[in-house]
């Protein structure tokens, strides 16, 4: 058989000349390629099966102009004539930078299943502002927020509550490492730990170390039971990992090594962030998904919620940890506890869009021409992103 044709779920699967190809099924395809796979198997010469398998060749190859057609995802997505590459095209503004191939497969996919697929285009949108940006670590990105894992809880609790079988159970609990906001901002987590230690004065020029928390004691056993604050805004954590130790960073005005809910956390410059992709326990603010946490968490931590705009992300740890080394983030909430005040995504999202438009507004160096040729090659009178 010169030809074999099969269908796998959303792809279409097969041999040609004995060399295995898959493509995104087509329904139209499809049935063209089946009756291709006919016609050659029922050639009488050589010749007549030549050009059939001429024909079929092709149609073996992924055409992402076809693919963004067929899924009604040209709005987002721009593909050049000249070279087939893929550009994200916003509201009549095309990006210079092409999207790596699994990129273009999310985005597709999104729109095939009727999956809102503007927060993973503001998403690549805002990582197109990222000042460490180069194809490699776009690939790293793509690859990162890509990534799938199992959360082997809800799993057990899947087997054990629902009575489903492991690989019903296994399916239903894959999800994405990370996720997005409306806005596009990546919704990751920081393992911390409570800070339950303050220094207070201790009489004239005397200072020392106190419980932070007020507590009652049992008059039998001398037993501490300590008051917590119920909401987490009045609680202080610090890194599970690092401590007090290592760079200082901000936690809204404070210096040091806090970290408050509810206050924005950063460096004061990039040279405190390891940037590179193929480096891991470096310097920076490391934060990440759920494979990256589970490496932390344990009795004595706590988890939270945190936003992070991709222009921020310095380092990509995609094969390792999963740690991502970034230059600042909002901790809005956690795995447990309550926030005295909602902390919307959007509005995070607008502090970084003002930080990027000043950039942008400071920038002296912009290649005009490098913008023009581009505008030329796609043959687009557009303004580039």
């Amino acid at each position: 058989m010169f030809i074999t044709v099969n269908r796998v779920g959303d792809s279409i699967t097969g041999s040609f000349k004995g060399q295995p190809f898959g493509i995104a099924y087509n329904e139209s395809k499809y049935g063209y390629m089946k009756d291709l796979e006919a016609k050659a198997a029922a050639a009488s010469s050589m010749d007549e099966l030549k050009d059939i398998l001429d024909e079929f060749e092709p149609l073996t190859k992924e055409n992402y102009k076809e693919l963004i057609e067929h899924a009604q995802g040209g709005q987002y997505l721009f593909v050049s004539p000249a070279t087939g590459k893929v550009f994200l095209a916003i509201n009549g503004k095309v990006s210079n930078k092409p999207l790596p191939k699994s990129m273009v497969d999310r985005i597709i996919y999104s729109v095939e299943k009727k999956i809102d697929v503007m927060p993973l285009v503001k998403n690549w949108a805002r990582f197109l502002r990222n000042p460490w940006y180069s194809d490699q670590k776009a690939a790293n990105y793509a690859r990162y927020i890509n990534t799938t894992v199992v959360n082997h809880e809800l799993k057990t609790k899947l087997m054990e509550e629902s009575g489903l079988s492991e690989e019903v159970a296994t399916q239903r609990a894959t999800m994405y490492d990370v996720s997005f906001t409306q806005e596009g901002l990546l919704a990751t987590y920081k393992v911390v730990k409570e800070i339950d230690w303050k220094y207070v004065a201790d009489g004239e020029n005397g200072v020392k170390k106190v419980d932070r928390f007020d507590f009652e004691v049992d008059e039998f056993t001398g037993l501490k039971t300590y008051k917590k604050p119920e909401l987490l805004e009045q609680r202080v954590f610090e890194p599970c990992v690092q401590g007090q130790s290592g760079d200082d960073f901000y936690s809204a005005d404070y210096l040091g090594h806090i970290i408050r809910v509810g206050k924005p956390v950063y460096l004061d410059s990039w040279d405190k962030v390891n940037c590179n992709d193929s480096a891991t326990c470096v310097k920076g603010l490391h934060i990440g998904g759920l494979r990256y946490i589970k490496n932390y968490q344990h009795d004595g931590t706590l988890t939270l919620n945190v936003f992070v705009d991709p222009m921020h992300i310095g380092g990509i740890d995609h094969e390792g940890t999963g740690a991502l080394r970034v230059l600042k983030y909002f901790p809005h909430s956690a795995l447990e506890g309550v926030t005295q005040n909602l902390y919307h995504s959007s509005e995070y999202a607008k502090l970084g869009d003002a930080e990027y438009a000043k950039l942008i507004e400071d920038a002296v160096d912009v290649d005009q021409q490098k913008i023009n040729q581009m505008a030329e090659d796609m043959d687009q009178k557009k303004i580039l992103l």
